[in-house]
């Protein structure tokens, strides 16, 4: 199956390199208050673009600052024909997933149930264009337009996001760095959204690494891939067109990239150093013992066994 990435960048000192080495094909920092940020209002244009964003993006910091965009507008939307996921692989161990949506209405009943919360903001097309090729050039996502009701009763807006597609999915239940959710908590409080969506994105649980495997697996997985991450990275940013899409060649590269560096993950990396897209805690060890672990009536009993061989390598 193929996987990627939309390329963005734990909380924890192992990140701290990526993030560092991302910034430099990054657009100079700018101030990164939403006062500090103000720049003259853009004229509105038939052909400017009304871009619906959900995850990192409704961060000042990431948007008007690295991404460098200038928003002529922005308004707070909930749509309800999408749901927000986090099913968009990135590095196992140092930003397991991104923010991704989904048409199918969440399983999990302490998800978010009244459809995706974002904010639309309206965009110029040479602005779209640098929002899609930062977003990893047409890679990792496609476009999808959505029908966005504005929180405060105002008119209805036909809005286009991006969707990462079935088959760039991963179906593992990942959870987001803290780093990462951080980013979405305090775009969702500096755009104003509802008190009770933030307080929900407070609730979520982030990943974290509770053994010693899982810090030196994140070491080593960090010099085995970064690298070859950071050149892809700034190859979508030099090769990326008008519209921002990055060519066949270079969207197969970032896709193959990322389908061999799970591969690997799956193929054995994971057993050897433990989990890298979801927290083991200590009670939860206990209750995988003593329940044999998910999927057991499904393997003929070895599920105690499948789970003792997986918390002997997570240390």
């Amino acid at each position: 199956m193929k996987q990627s990435s939309p390329y963005n960048d734990d909380d924890t000192q192992s990140t701290n390199t990526f993030t560092q080495l991302a910034s430099l094909q990054a657009p100079e920092l700018l101030p990164q208050t939403r006062a500090a940020t103000a720049t003259p209002r853009l004229e509105k244009s038939e052909s400017n673009i009304f871009y619906l964003a959900y995850g990192s993006n409704l961060c000042s910091a990431t948007f008007l600052g690295r991404r460098g965009i200038r928003p002529i507008s922005s308004t707070n939307v909930r749509v309800p024909s999408l749901h927000l996921t986090f099913d968009l692989p990135g590095l196992a161990y140092l930003e397991p997933c991104f923010a991704n949506v989904s048409t199918s209405p969440p399983k999990d009943k302490s998800w978010w149930k009244t459809g995706l919360v974002g904010v639309v903001y309206e965009v110029t097309p040479d602005d779209f264009a640098r929002i899609l090729a930062t977003e990893g050039g047409g890679a990792a996502y496609t476009l999808h337009t959505a029908l966005a009701l504005p929180l405060d009763g105002g008119e209805e807006v036909l809005a286009t996001t991006l969707l990462a597609p079935e088959e760039r999915k991963r179906h593992t239940n990942a959870q987001p760095s803290r780093r990462y959710l951080d980013l979405l908590r305090t775009g969702a409080r500096e755009n104003g959204l509802p008190g009770e969506y933030c307080a929900w994105l407070d609730g979520l649980k982030e990943y974290r690494k509770t053994s010693v495997r899982q810090w030196v697996g994140a070491l080593v997985w960090g010099l085995l891939w970064q690298p070859a991450v950071m050149v892809v990275m700034v190859l979508a940013r030099v090769c990326a067109d008008a519209e921002g899409r990055v060519p066949a060649w270079l969207a197969g590269l970032q896709s193959g990239l990322w389908c061999a560096m799970w591969a690997v993950y799956d193929g054995g990396f994971k057993q050897v150093w433990g989990d890298g897209e979801r927290t083991v805690e200590s009670g939860e060890r206990e209750r995988l013992l003593k329940g044999g672990g998910v999927g057991m009536e499904k393997d003929g009993g070895g599920g105690k066994e499948k789970v003792r061989r997986r918390l002997k390598v997570e240390g």
